[in-house]
C-alpha cells in the first residue's frame, strides 16, 4: 500500500533539530508590553518572530523584554531572528498578509525598526 503524508493536525514545526510551536513563541511574546502584534514564521529556513510595536514604546526596552520573555523557552532561540516593522502589510479584510509579509522580510522590502538575532 501507500501512505500519503499530508501535515501535522498539531502546529508544531522542526528548526534546526527543534520541534517547536509558532503559537507558544507568539503567545511568550505578546506578554512584552510595547507589543502590538507578534507572528511567528519560517523564513530562509530560520524561525523568524516579527514583531509591531505600540507607539510611544522605546525599542530597546522592547528588544530587551523580548528577548527575557523567550529565554525561558527551549533551544530555539539561538537560532531565530526578530524583527520590529513600523507596519505590517494586510489584506482586504485587516488581517496580516502573509505572502507579502514573508516575501517582505525575504527581500527586505518592508521598513523595519529594528533587527536582531540571537
Amino acid at each position: 500500500g501507500i501512505l500519503h503524508f499530508h501535515h501535522r493536525k498539531d502546529d508544531l514545526i522542526k528548526v534546526k533539530g527543534y520541534l517547536i510551536s509558532p503559537h507558544q513563541i507568539t503567545e511568550c511574546l505578546l506578554s512584552v508590553k510595547g507589543l502590538q502584534e507578534a507572528k511567528v514564521i519560517i523564513s530562509d529556513d530560520q524561525l523568524t518572530a516579527i514583531l509591531t510595536s505600540k507607539p510611544g514604546y522605546s525599542l530597546k526596552t522592547i528588544k530587551k523584554e523580548a528577548i527575557q520573555s523567550v529565554k525561558d523557552l527551549d533551544g530555539w532561540c539561538q537560532h531565530s531572528r526578530f524583527v520590529i516593522l513600523t507596519t505590517r502589510p494586510v489584506n482586504e479584510l485587516r488581517k496580516i498578509d502573509m505572502n507579502a509579509l514573508e516575501e517582505g522580510i525575504r527581500n527586505r522590502s518592508l521598513e523595519f525598526l529594528l533587527e536582531w538575532s540571537l
